[in-house]
This record gives C-alpha cells, sequence and structure tokens, in this order.
C-alpha cells in the first residue's frame, strides 16, 4: 500500500470454485473505493438508520446483518432502475465502476453472464445465485468437509481456526 491512498487491488479471478473467498475480496475492494452502496443499498441505509441512533453496536448489528449482498428488507426497491430514479446518490460514474470492478475480476467463460447485466448490484446477485449453494447440496459439502477437518503438520493453529471458522460461517 503506497502513501498515495491507493492499494493493490489484484484479486484471483472468480472461477468454478473459489465464490466465496472472490466475494469476500471484490466486496472488500467495492467498499474501499466507496462502491459498496450501488451493490447494496440496504447495508448502506441500515447502517445511517443505526447510527442515528447513535448506538455503535447497533450500527454495526445492522452492517453484519445486510453485508451479504442479499436482497433489502421490505420495503426498499431492489430494482436498480428505480433506484436510480428515486435516489439522485446513485452516481452513474460509481455504478459504472463497481460494475467494472466486478465484471473485470472474472474469468472469461462468464462473459454471457456479464453481457446480460446492466448494473453492478444485478451482476453481483446474479453471481450469487449462480455460486450460492442451497439445501441438500449445501449439507452434503458441509458435512463432507467437516468429517475430513484435521489439522495438517504444516499449518499453524490460527491458520487451522480461520478454516474451522470458515466452514461455520
Amino acid at each position: 500500500m503506497s502513501g498515495t491512498g491507493s492499494f493493490d487491488t489484484r484479486i484471483k479471478p472468480l472461477g468454478t470454485r473459489n465464490y466465496y473467498h472472490w466475494k469476500l475480496r471484490v466486496k472488500a475492494v467495492l467498499k474501499a473505493k466507496k462502491c459498496w452502496r450501488v451493490v447494496d443499498p440496504a447495508a448502506v441505509e441500515t447502517a445511517a438508520d443505526a447510527s442515528s441512533t447513535g448506538n455503535p453496536a447497533a450500527v454495526e448489528t445492522a452492517a453484519e446483518e445486510s453485508s451479504g449482498g442479499g436482497t433489502p428488507p421490505a420495503g426498499r426497491s431492489a430494482a436498480p432502475a428505480a433506484r436510480a430514479a428515486v435516489d439522485p446518490g446513485v452516481d452513474q460514474e460509481v455504478e459504472d465502476l463497481a460494475w467494472a470492478i466486478i465484471a473485470l475480476n472474472m474469468e472469461d467463460y462468464h462473459t454471457a453472464t456479464v453481457n446480460s447485466c446492466t448494473t453492478a448490484r444485478e451482476l453481483w446477485m446474479k453471481l450469487e445465485g449462480l455460486y450460492k449453494e442451497q439445501g441438500r447440496a449445501a449439507a452434503m459439502r458441509l458435512r463432507r468437509e467437516l468429517n475430513n477437518f484435521k489439522k495438517t503438520s504444516e499449518e499453524s493453529m490460527a491458520v487451522c481456526l480461520n478454516r474451522a471458522r470458515q466452514l461455520r460461517d
């Protein structure tokens, strides 16, 4: 990280097996570039609502609840076009930057997915729908990983605990 405020944003491109790590890293870049609000406006609104109460714990809870990139709570529009029409705070430059950050950090075979999405939020949600495990498949994968979970002789206890936390989350 240099003193000018820029930082290294190299991310392993989204493939077929690295969605969860990719999602975390791209989300961090989007937040650092002040673009996360166009991907998940509920996170910004919820944190702002909580901060108006003056309760720091409420701000943390609100940020954690809305950080998954899921659908916004009832009463909040998820449609980017509707959001842009109602919210003049959605700047087209920010939207374009967010879309580019997401799109440029994927393998080439995602081109059809990228081309069919016009907004960063739409792209983020489509990728989440493609890669987020649900139901039986997720339960079977988790059971297999828990059954095979062991600390290797080469890894430190901290690394082992972080792997366990990833399974939990």
